[in-house]
């Protein structure tokens, strides 16, 4: 075969691969048609599940914040049990416009604190964690709040498990709500002593429960968000992998 004969025949066969695959270009294989249908789908229900969740979110957020718009100017925000409210808000991405009442919170609360040292009477670990939540949440340091570090009323171990795993959790959490955080320089513990307890607190079943043996739904979540930060550590990981299949 002459080398003008050779590329003819490649020519050939080129033209004959692309006429048997010519059909499939057009309307494509029933498996890729599936495949493309499927993706198709998919992405139309995220795009579906993405409104729901933007809808919901909003209607969550004006829920949020009807009760503290309630609250007048003469009114205090202090030990009114609005911590939840203002950490949703605070940590809220879709919150475009700083409410005025985060102002108010902080300011309340300083002025609130700032006359017993720190001390909210004999209040356990958990009020102490949740106003470390919230305040940070509206843009507060808590480690010098007026001069006030309210982690140096978190520093007895003893008094952050009074309430069980349930205090050593929020502390934990307290100490993770940002990164220059850590225990009080009077504390008799570190983060590893909570996280060891907790880890030490384990059921059997692989959850976390504040009574029994569990697994209780609501300990489980926060043990698992007090926990997620540390994941590297080979114990934790272990823990987690336990939680998961339970």
């Amino acid at each position: 075969m002459t080398h003008k004969q050779l590329k003819i025949s490649k020519l050939t066969g080129a033209l004959l691969f692309i006429m048997m695959l010519f059909p499939f270009l057009l309307v494509g294989s029933p498996g890729l048609n599936e495949h493309v249908y499927a993706v198709s789908e998919a992405n139309q229900a995220t795009n579906n599940q993405d409104q729901q969740y933007a809808t919901i979110l909003a209607d969550s957020r004006k829920i949020v914040l009807k009760p503290i718009a309630k609250v007048n100017a003469n009114a205090t925000f202090y030990r009114g049990a609005y911590e939840w409210t203002f950490l949703s808000l605070g940590r809220d991405l879709g919150l475009n416009d700083r409410p005025g009442a985060f102002d108010k919170y902080l300011t309340d609360n300083v002025i609130a604190l700032k006359v017993p040292n720190g001390i909210i009477d004999s209040r356990p670990a958990t009020d102490y964690d949740k106003l470390v939540l919230a305040l940070t949440a509206v843009g507060a340091d808590v480690t010098d709040l007026s001069g006030l570090n309210l982690f140096d009323s978190l520093a007895s171990f003893k008094e952050v498990q009074n309430q069980g795993i349930n205090g050593v959790i929020y502390t934990l959490l307290a100490l993770d709500a940002k990164q220059n955080y850590a225990p009080s320089k009077n504390a008799d513990y570190t983060k590893q002593d909570l996280i060891d307890f907790i880890l030490a607190h384990q059921k059997p079943n692989g959850g976390w429960t504040l009574f029994g043996n569990g697994p209780d739904a609501d300990i489980t979540a926060m043990t698992l968000q007090a926990l997620a930060p540390y994941q590297s550590m080979v114990r934790v990981k272990a823990a987690i992998a336990r939680q998961s299949h339970c």
